[in-house]
């Protein structure tokens, strides 16, 4: 099926041409025709069919949609999209591209080149009148006028270059007719106007050509107030001494408007992009975006500079002040100054229209980069691009302009901040080498480069702080985001780091500013969708449309449904935030956090049992976006309202064990930290002993096993005073899990069995299951295979026949341990290996590191040692990624084993490492695993006495604490 533009819209069906139906579906399939093959908004439709707003515009756009299908012989070639509607025409279906296709092929060749003329030729029978008529007959639409216009002013390009061609081969008197009647359809093109003069001229028709001269300059001087160009002069004074007329014009001054480029520190890789332009087709835009202070317009003088040599004719420079203290120019008075600097007064110019045909006009064969800094919106750009063969408009935007950008097939590049090294260059060399701050590292210059987003404008900022005061390279990084916001400011506006940013928040549509001021209200510096929406209480589709522009106005990043922002944007938004009342901050922040412990609450389910919810698709789903979500929940958590407290404890206790299986330290310290500030506050003892129970837990985590069982021991007390038996088995569960480490093996038993008998009175399957793990792992460490293997087995096949992989992990894992102490090797490996893969589902990096810690001593247990090396290798880097100092010194003494005969030298030192680590923090059956790898090591490499030492020291320690 084809489709013609270039005259009345039109398509064939049955090889018969047709127009559409009624005025509507005209300028209906006109639009479409305007972007074939891309998606043209609702919006857009509904505009170019009624020109005001209509009632239900979207309901009779679908209408006419469904009319207009039924009239094509291929109705499926409309495709409806999410927002709108898409012409899925072939290139060579519709004429407008196959046009344009021949004439930029045909005005590649340069003049004298043979077969030009036959190829503009060629592309202008593509039209069915070539010397008249207009693209889009009939269709009035903004697009299609606008799309009229460039085809026009292509086709009249390649009218030129065909007409000089046929001259220039002496074939002038076949053109003729054809050049008057085009040279009296545009007057004000004195190429055309220059060609003609020329035929008639070797015509022997003089008079005729000097008359053309004539009324062409009455002309010029009438709409332009300009003279003819020294070019048409030139050719009128051929004529006048019967020489040979000359049919190149070249006319007015040659603008040279660039600002001086200062020192460009990195950003080569966008410099090579932008040298692909050199050999773009002609009519070339590139659009440089990105945010405020990011460099944009130092890349694009740049850029211009290095390349003002290519561009013959000049360089139009202009500020539109998109983004500034001031209003926006407005495009007709942009209009107004370039064409004053290219010759021509446009004080008879009546409308924008007649100022963009003028400028496009004196440009048509001039060869010219214009670059359009800092501006605001596509509609301000769009009449400022030249449409010659030889110019290149360079635009510089916060905002994306990706309508532009797409409409005219534009290069676009995008600008983030700089590298590391980048930044840290630009930071010395703004404070000057400062004394005091020049001898600090990199690393405390790239700690301020990151706190400055790495944004040139900020770094310069800093550096001159910096420069003012050394201490500053301190400071500036160790104060809160908005301190640091404060102070980044040069007493002037394009100096000031706020400032600059405002600008871009008073250019926002009215949700997107709301969504900037919600993500001022909220702690953290990411956030997804839903939360967005929980804040604002937008739709999605609302939500959605917000988001986007504030990532076109570079304001925020969006990647995989999470919204980001850099340190200084998430202060500047919570400025911002201050715009609003406190009650609805407050309001905003509790539907953020009721949101969070539902959907958390949601995704732990969800992914620990494996099944579907309403809120996720799999497992895979909620693990990714409950890891992703932990630091929002836990920066929520710590800013809420006292109103919130129950709030904040049921996250606490839904979170804890998450946090503690992703070895999440830090994270799970804030949000115990808030936890039971909230537990005082609301006089709830069961909350306060299990919050700091959990406090206990972490601390042993974190090496220091003595506090966490004063903790706990405290924890017990509160839980006894509350009366409450599911604390009290927490409790008593944890409190034993601290002892065994300590080497307290029996007291443990008696506290797993205490947690027990509590879980068993309340009828608590899940905190059976979990003193049955812990009663079967301590028997084994004693050294009672027997009693724990029915233990461990049961909770194991329990665990495997319902499915549970995050039970799965724990259990598989004991009864691997249970299997090596016990010596079978093949039964350890194959559950170790069990262990891992379910442990890494549920991103718990502590079981995965025992479970390898086992597969690593089954590969030693099987004289394999070269991949026991490698095993435990990895057990000992996932060991210290947990940062358990029990896990630490155990692997440790299994990775000294494994290195042993390759390296006795590195085997000591691990071995020296553990020791330390277990006796300081006093972790007994670590301290006991490395004096029997000691002395196992020893053995080895023949120290027999010192490994008799250690061998008596290791069985002290077992007879001790009851595990000989």
């Amino acid at each position: 099926m084809q489709f013609r533009v270039l005259g009345p819209v039109s398509f064939s069906s049955g090889g018969v041409w047709r127009r559409p139906s009624g005025k509507l579906r005209q300028q209906l399939l006109a639009v479409l025709l305007t972007r074939p093959g891309e998606l043209v908004g609702y919006d857009a439709l509904a505009e170019a069919l009624w020109s005001e707003p209509v009632a239900n515009a979207q309901q009779r756009l679908h209408l006419h949609i469904h009319r207009l299908r039924l009239e094509l012989a291929e109705p499926e070639l409309i495709v409806g999209e999410q927002g709108g509607y898409r012409l899925q025409a072939a290139p060579d279906a519709v004429d407008s591209l196959r046009f344009e296709r021949a004439a930029h092929s045909a005005l590649a060749l340069t003049p004298g080149t043979p077969g030009r003329s036959a190829a503009a030729r060629a592309a202008l029978d593509t039209w069915s009148e070539p010397w008249g008529g207009v693209a889009f007959a009939g269709a009035d639409a903004p697009p299609c006028r606008d799309e009229s216009a460039l085809l026009d002013a292509l086709r009249i390009d390649v009218a030129e270059a065909f007409f000089a061609a046929e001259i220039d081969e002496g074939r002038h008197l076949d053109v003729l007719f054809d050049l008057r009647r085009a040279a009296q359809q545009h007057p004000l093109r004195e190429q055309l106007q220059g060609l003609l003069m020329s035929a008639l001229h070797q015509s022997g028709r003089s008079q005729d050509a000097l008359e053309v001269y004539r009324i062409t300059r009455d002309t010029l001087v009438d709409e332009l107030g300009i003279e003819p160009s020294g070019a048409l002069q030139s050719i009128q004074q051929a004529v006048l001494t019967g020489s040979d007329a000359i049919a190149s014009i070249q006319s007015g001054p040659t603008p040279a408007q660039l600002p001086p480029a200062g020192p460009l520190i990195g950003r080569e890789t966008e410099l090579t992009q932008l040298d692909v332009l050199d050999g773009m087709a002609s009519g070339t835009l590139a659009v440089l975006s990105g945010p405020p202070g990011v460099g944009k317009s130092a890349l694009a003088v740049t850029w211009a500079s290095r390349h003002r040599d290519a561009f013959t004719d000049g360089q139009l420079f202009v500020d539109l002040q998109g983004y500034s203290e001031t209003t926006p120019l407005r495009p007709d008075a942009v209009l107004d100054g370039f064409i004053r600097a290219l010759g021509a007064d446009p004080s008879g110019l009546r409308d924008i229209r007649e100022r963009t045909a003028t400028f496009r006009s004196i440009l048509a064969h001039r060869s010219v980069l214009v670059v359009l800094d800092n501006a605001r919106s596509a509609e301000q750009v769009r009449p400022l691009l030249p449409s010659g063969p030889s110019c290149l408009a360079l635009v510089t935007s916060r905002d994306s302009l990706s309508g532009l950008t797409a409409e005219f097939d534009a290069l676009r590049v995008e600008l983030g901040g700089l590298g590391a090294a980048e930044s840290v260059t630009l930071l010395r060399k703004a404070s000057r080498d400062a004394p005091g701050a020049a001898s600090e590292s990199d690393t405390a210059w790239l700690d301020l480069a990151d706190r400055c987003g790495r944004l040139p404008l900020t770094l310069r900022v800093a550096g001159e702080l910096v420069r003012e005061d050394p201490t500053a390279l301190h400071t500036l990084v160790s104060a809160p985001s908005g301190e640091t916001l404060d102070r980044l400011e040069l007493g002037e506006p394009a100096g000031s780091a706020r400032t600059v940013l405002s600008w871009s928040y008073r250019a926002l549509p009215n949700d997107a500013a709301a969504i900037f001021r919600a993500l001022g209200v909220q702690p953290s510096t990411t956030i997804d969708l839903t939360g967005i929406q929980a804040l604002t209480g937008f739709d999605t589709a609302r939500a959605r449309r917000g988001v986007d522009a504030l990532v076109r106005a570079h304001l925020a990043t969006l990647e995989d449904g999470w919204v980001h922002q850099h340190d200084l944007l998430a202060a500047y938004a919570r400025d911002c935030a201050g715009e609003l009342e406190n009650d609805n901050r407050e309001h905003m922040l509790i539907g953020l956090a009721d949101d969070l412990l539902a959907r958390s609450s949601a995704a732990r389910d969800a992914w620990e049992t494996g099944t579907e919810t309403d809120e996720f698709d799999d497992s895979d789903a909620a693990r990714d976006w409950l890891l992703h979500a932990l630091p929002l929940i836990v920066d929520t958590a710590s800013h809420l309202p006292v109103s919130c407290d129950r709030t904040v404890v049921e996250l606490s206790q839904s979170l804890y064990l998450v946090l503690l299986r992703a070895s999440a330290h830090d994270l799970l310290d804030r949000l115990l930290a808030s936890a039971l500030a909230a537990a005082d506050r609301l006089g709830d003892l069961s909350a306060r002993a299990r919050a700091i129970g959990a406090i206990g837990i972490a601390a042993h985590r974190r090496g220091r096993p003595q506090d966490g069982i004063e903790q706990l021991l405290h924890a017990r007390e509160l839980a006894e005073r509350a009366q409450d038996p599911a604390t009290r088995a927490v409790i008593a569960n944890n409190l034993g899990v601290l002892l065994a480490v300590v080497g307290r093996q029996q007291e443990a038993l008696d506290l797993y069995r205490e947690a027990r008998a509590l879980a068993v009175e309340r009828d608590d399957a899940e905190r059976i299951r979990v003193a049955d793990s812990n009663i079967g792992t301590t028997l084994t460490e004693l050294g009672r295979f027997d009693e724990a293997e029915p233990i461990l087995v049961e909770r194991y096949e329990v665990d495997l026949a319902q499915g549970r992989r995050s039970r799965l992990a724990y259990s598989a894992c004991h009864l691997a341990e249970w299997a090596i102490e016990s010596g079978d090797v093949d039964r350890a490996a194959a559950l170790a290996n069990q262990s891992i893969e379910a442990a890494r589902e549920h991103a718990n990096l502590v079981i995965e590191a025992y479970a390898t810690l086992v597969l690593g001593r089954a590969a030693l247990a099987r004289d394999d040692g070269i991949r026991a090396a490698a095993i435990l290798e990895t057990a000992l880097k996932l060991a210290r990624r947990t940062r358990e100092t029990e896990l630490i010194a155990l692997a440790l003494a299994w990775r000294a084993r494994s290195i042993v005969d390759t390296d006795p030298q590195g085997s000591r030192r691990l071995l020296d490492e553990g020791l330390t680590r277990a006796h300081r923090d006093g972790i007994v059956l670590a301290e006991i695993q490395l004096q029997e790898a000691k002395v196992f090591v020893l053995t080895r490499v023949g120290h027999e006495p010192e490994a008799a030492v250690a061998g008596a020291h290791a069985q002290r320690l077992r007879e001790q604490y009851g595990t000989a």
